[in-house]
């Protein structure tokens, strides 16, 4: 309904917004300096991403739509890319000069912590998020050996994709994330491959003497836009099938056209789908595939929702709904409540009758109406419980439990690594009491019903004789204060533990234990002396 861009009809280079068909025009930051630019949706459409160098420094800022509250989250030498936001929009990944070196950061949206992912490699530009948010494909490399990489969304397990002469830069994941489009000069002019995720099957599409450039998907993947100087001295926009079959010319008018956009419902009628192990406990790491009872849960596909919208619903009797934007889902043949739905994410519920053993997962677009459309059935098993804690930031390599300070709230991290409302964060020392929130923990007492608020404590099951260990030492049964779902949520558990005296500083693992079941190694919290 609205379209974003850059205008200098003032002067100087502004964000402006419009309706769909062109009317009212409005400035949305509207301020004297040297410009701004490059303006970016944030995934549900509340917030804006932008380039700006209105105080003489290139710096990433963020505003609402309607262009209040703006704020520089950057301060760089210099940007190299615009801000790209993740699919669930958590976080931005952009390119920079920093130290003197080009490097892709990613920061988040709550705290805006940046953490500089290419480090060990020279010039890395061109950062772009799989459609799963799990992966970001990116160009690396001096000119004329400049390859595609594609890494983890914590910079982790890099791979040259490539690997060839020539230059090959401009990747683009395919919208169901098994293909990556990119351009190439290794055959002596610049050409339009496509390969497999994993690099194997580059194919030529454009194979001509011209220069091809500029290409994007459409929104279902069956189709490629692009530029080309090859029937002209000018660039022209064409199509042609994913492929690379029935090229057609758009447009024949003199002067250059390009950077084309393809836009609208190309994926009517289809079903929405489910990725291959897509369905994983919410937000942990490491991944947890095993799912249980009464646990948050994320799955990942395609087309799983014309809207997207990151905050649940509540029916007429006070429980998490289990439509949202037209989305419902079934675990186990039930209905499940729905956090967040974005056309490839869903955050909901697992309810909590399903048994242990396997189960399957359905997501159901246009829910109850004569156009509901279903995916495949995606299979994964339950389990009593499958313990996990949250993490703060699921890119960072630390890899810090999501855990604060009951006196205050302020967070349980490093000195300073980030501040929120609640201050700054500070490490733990001996005889501080934490929450630390996690997933999976099972069922509780009172039980709670699905999707249902807790209106107070509920905590774990006897049968689930929780143990913790603080770095490897068990924690004495009066220092495990309350394991159970944090009040006021659903799916939302809390760890409240005591750091014992003697405790010695450094990083410390803190591993619960439910049912004979432990939580993933990996998440720590820091520790400091008294």
């Amino acid at each position: 309904t609205k379209i974003v861009f850059t205008s200098a009809r003032d002067g100087n280079g502004e964000i402006y917004v419009m309706n769909a068909d062109g009317s009212e025009p409005s400035n949305l930051t509207n301020t004297p300096g040297d410009g701004d630019a490059l303006a970016r949706w944030s995934p549900n459409g509340t917030k804006i991403a932008y380039n700006s160098t209105r105080n003489g420094v290139e710096q990433i800022a963020v505003m609402n739509a309607d262009g209040s509250f703006p704020l520089t989250k950057t301060n760089e030498q210099a940007l190299l890319s615009d801000a790209r936001w993740s699919p669930n929009g958590a976080f931005i990944a952009y390119a920079a000069n920093r130290i003197g070196r080009i490097s892709i950061l990613v920061m988040d949206t709550v705290d805006f912590d940046k953490v500089n992912l290419t480090l060990d490699l020279d010039s890395s530009t061109d950062p772009q998020w799989s459609p799963d948010g799990m992966r970001i494909a990116f160009t690396s490399g001096l000119a004329g050996s400049r390859e595609i990489y594609v890494m983890n969304a914590d910079g982790s397990n890099k791979i040259n994709l490539t690997n060839s002469p020539g230059d090959d830069e401009s990747a683009l994941w395919s919208p169901d994330g098994s293909r990556i489009l990119f351009s190439s000069a290794r055959d002596g002019n610049d050409e339009i491959y496509v390969m497999n995720a994993d690099g194997s099957a580059p194919q030529n599409l454009t194979a001509n003497a011209g220069g091809d450039g500029f290409a994007q998907w459409s929104p279902d993947g069956s189709r490629i836009v692009f530029s080309s100087n090859r029937d002209a001295a000018d660039l022209d926009l064409y199509i042609m099938n994913a492929d690379g079959s029935n090229v057609t010319r758009l447009t024949t008018a003199a002067g250059n056209d390009f950077n084309p956009q393809l836009f609208g419902n190309f994926s009517f009628g289809q079903p929405p789908a489910i990725f291959a192990d897509g369905v994983i406990l919410a937000n942990l790491a490491p991944k947890v595939e095993t799912i249980s009872p009464l646990s948050i849960i994320s799955i990942f596909g395609m087309d799983l929702s014309s809207e997207t919208i990151l905050f649940p619903n509540l029916d007429g009797e006070g429980r998490i709904d289990t439509i949202l934007g037209g989305t419902c889902v079934e675990i186990g043949g039930e209905r499940a409540p729905i956090f967040a739905i974005t056309p490839t994410q869903a955050n909901v519920q697992t309810p909590g009758t399903p048994t242990a053993g396997p189960v399957g997962v359905v997501m159901i677009r246009d829910c109850d109406t004569p156009l509901a459309t279903r995916s495949s059935v995606e299979m994964v098993t339950m389990s009593e419980a499958t313990p996990g804690f949250f993490i703060f930031n699921p890119v960072a390599n630390d890899g810090f439990i999501a855990a604060r300070f009951n006196d205050g709230f302020a967070a349980v991290a490093p000195d300073a690594l980030f501040s929120d409302q609640f201050g700054p964060s500070r490490p733990a020392k001996p005889g501080d009491i934490m929450l630390l929130f996690g997933t999976g923990w099972g069922e509780t007492d009172p039980a709670l019903a699905t999707g249902r608020l807790a209106s107070g404590a509920a905590t774990v099951l006897d049968g689930a004789n929780p143990m913790v260990t603080v770095g490897g030492i068990p924690l004495a049964a009066e220092d495990i204060l309350y394991v159970g779902v944090t009040p006021g949520t659903a799916g939302l558990f809390q760890l409240a533990i005591r750091i014992p005296e003697g405790t010695t500083p450094g990083n410390k693992q803190v591993v619960l234990t439910v049912y004979g079941k432990s939580t993933p190694v990996g998440p720590v919290i820091p520790v400091a002396a008294n």
